[in-house]
């Protein structure tokens, strides 16, 4: 006979193992549920410190170093490649500072970073330090994308100019060479190190540029890396440069694609007599060559590197001054030697 108290009991001790069988998943699921977000919260602040490092440390810099993750960084890593060296300065540092307050010093270089830094990126290269009022950039991918970059970077520039004339000196100087990378410094506080005498070339380069009124130099062994550069930038011959330790004499070269329209067009039109004259320079047929600068400054007036051999060939014509067909040294002097001439490199003749 069916007893009703003895199913109540059942149905309800069904009921409290339910209740508590719901209340144990319950317990399981709300653990799941703040693991779950505890781990999202780790990736996202993971994610977070990653981009952190990355903005002082490139990411494309552990590739080359061949370490998968920040944390696997560690003092005595190094590695050498080659690579296209960029530096480039973008104002006149001391003139920029000069009376003005830190905001509006910080301020001012920052507005031209934010214009430049992505043409970088976007040419495949990758800025591996700051430096004053410029930077230096990596480029692995090769000559030409790397050029192309310091002709978008100028013409960008060449807009602020407009704005503000803080921004005229843009110059940048572009070489391949090996690179040594590699972490320096003590557990506690570590950065990454680039060591190269290319680095150092480009840096001369640049400089080079600042001097002769060009926003671009580059040398004759960095365009004949470039298919055709003839045909994909616009170019003239600058002068010659001596790295003293070897004799050896490398052309270098104004790329003005990055000068303003105005310039392009004075530099275009009075290139084949400029070039003539520097070959004449280096020839040391200075009264040949005298004429030739003076007819550019006809074409061009103001032209800055054609005032500055004008310069030289009215010293050594007027003075008993040493004569050099270079216009620039590099590197430690080789004492009692001297050089000609011959279009391709230098012959010692002493």
């Amino acid at each position: 006979m069916w007893n009703f108290n003895l199913a109540v009991l059942v149905l309800a001790g069904a009921l409290l193992l339910s209740i508590g069988t719901n209340a144990l998943l319950y317990q399981k699921l709300a653990a799941f549920r703040r693991r779950k977000k505890r781990r999202a919260l780790e990736g996202q602040a993971q994610k977070a410190a990653e981009e952190i490092y990355e903005r002082m440390f490139p990411a494309e810099m552990l590739n080359l170093l061949k370490v998968k993750d920040y944390s696997d960084l560690k003092v005595g890593d190094q590695q050498y490649f080659s690579s296209v060296i960029m530096d480039v300065n973008m104002a006149d540092l001391t003139g920029l500072v000069r009376n003005r307050k830190a905001e509006e010093v910080f301020a001012s270089i920052n507005r031209m970073l934010n214009q430049v830094i992505p043409l970088v990126y976007g040419h495949a290269g990758m800025v591996e330090e700051f430096q004053g009022a410029g930077f230096c950039a990596l480029f692995l991918e090769g000559y030409e994308q790397a050029l192309t970059a310091a002709v978008s970077i100028c013409e960008n520039i060449n807009k602020l100019e407009g704005q503000d004339r803080e921004y005229e000196s843009v110059t940048a100087g572009l070489y391949y060479g090996p690179v040594m990378a590699g972490v320096v410094g003590h557990e506690r506080r570590m950065t990454i190190l680039t060591l190269s005498e290319a680095k150092e070339f480009a840096d001369v380069l640049r400089a080079i540029g600042n001097r002769y009124d060009a926003k671009i130099v580059v040398t004759s062994s960095f365009l004949d890396q470039i298919e055709n550069s003839a045909g994909k930038f616009n170019y003239r011959l600058l002068g010659c440069l001596l790295f003293e330790e070897s004799g050896e004499i490398q052309k270098i070269y104004d790329v003005f694609d990055g000068d303003t329209l105005e310039i392009r067009n004075k530099k275009r039109k009075s290139k084949m007599v400029f070039e003539k004259g520097v070959d004449l320079f280096a020839k040391q047929k200075l009264p040949e060559a005298r004429q030739h600068f003076i007819e550019v400054l006809k074409m061009a007036p103001g032209e800055k590197a054609a005032k500055y051999y004008l310069l030289r060939c009215d010293q050594y014509l007027n003075s008993a001054c040493e004569r050099n067909i270079f216009i620039e040294r590099y590197g430690k002097a080789v004492e009692g030697e001297s050089y000609a001439y011959d279009n391709q490199s230098a012959v010692r003749t002493g």
